[in-house]
């Protein structure tokens, strides 16, 4: 028999594109038998809970509130309210081709991995810049399946974990990820460093033909917004260090460096931001705002990750620096 397989799909005030979800899952070509459907819901004041209640699919759909807010939380609901071998994770603002859960049957009975998946090819509500470059629209793009090196991440909108690593780690980290409209990162990026530490035979594996198609929302499209997450990824970037590494101690003299850092790639984007468009490479960079968006993000990263660092509730201490910080 293939694998029984739960699909948690964890949603906040999203109901018309949750709708579009599950219709992308009840168009699946495996058997209906073969994999659950569970919506986990974030405190949602929209018609979430009567929509899904009031849902006709082919598959055994389940409606779950979780009221503690925020992204893990809400994951952590799920595989604990799951009956799958493994457990599918699918943003609601996804939609899943009919051979999903085909593929990710087929890789797990060939593979058995700790956690798979696959590229995320985003669309759009409407036309793209006409700067945004279609690279820009494709995450763990693959030429082939293989186990993923430190390199690669899965993506959380299209993850598949099995039962026993979720119950082995804990799963997803509740200091890390999204909280209801605040954004947050990280909590699959740890995990998989969690997985990775296990070593043994627990894989990540990834699949070229393990797709799904995720909305990028026009609002994600706006410089203000481009800015805001690269600065939010680099501060739980730092979170996801200090708690892979045990850190809990950070001294004045690493705060010191941490804001000096902050301070230079702030200089950094704002030159790019100004006299570097103008000597940009254009063959690389044919607008100004490809360079902006690639430069910009680099900086905003970081300077948030150093920012987050020198501002860090770590306790100050005499202690000899732990962070090793070049």
């Amino acid at each position: 028999m293939p694998p029984y397989i739960s699909v948690v799909i964890c949603t906040f005030n999203r109901v018309d594109l949750l709708r579009k979800a599950l219709e992308s899952l009840s168009r699946q070509d495996c058997d209906a038998n073969r994999y659950e459907v569970i919506v986990v819901d974030n405190n949602s004041t929209d018609l979430t809970g009567e929509m899904v209640r009031s849902c006709s699919a082919p598959f055994d759909v389940r409606y779950v509130l979780e009221t503690t807010q925020g992204l893990s939380h809400a994951r952590n609901r799920g595989w604990r309210e799951a009956q799958g071998e493994y457990i599918a994770y699918l943003d609601d603002d996804a939609i899943a081709p009919p051979h999903w859960l085909s593929l990710a049957s087929q890789i797990i009975e060939a593979h058995r991995p700790a956690m798979f998946g696959g590229p995320v090819r985003e669309f759009t509500e409407k036309d793209p810049p006409f700067w945004y470059k279609p690279s820009y629209m494709v995450a763990l793009d693959l030429d082939e399946p293989q186990v993923l090196g430190p390199t690669y991440l899965v993506v959380g909108c299209n993850m598949f974990c099995s039962r026993r690593i979720l119950e082995l780690t804990g799963g997803f980290h509740p200091d890390l990820g999204m909280l209801g409209n605040r954004i947050g990162y990280a909590e699959e990026d740890f995990l998989q460093s969690q997985i990775r530490s296990l070593g043994g035979d627990n894989v990540i594996f990834g699949h070229p033909n393990l797709y799904i198609g995720h909305l990028v929302r026009s609002e994600k499209l706006t410089w203000h917004w481009i800015m805001r997450d690269a600065w939010s990824k680099g501060r739980y970037a730092w979170r996801h260090r200090t708690l892979q590494s045990g850190v809990t101690v950070i001294t004045l003299s690493s705060r010191a460096a941490h804001f000096r850092s902050a301070v230079f790639n702030t200089l950094k984007a704002l030159y790019a931001a100004g006299i570097g468009v103008w000597f940009r490479d254009t063959g690389r960079f044919q607008f100004p705002q490809n360079y902006l968006f690639e430069k910009l993000r680099v900086y905003l990263f970081m300077i948030g990750y150093h920012f987050g660092a020198a501002t860090s509730r770590a306790r100050d201490s005499k202690r000899p620096n732990l962070l090793n910080l070049v």
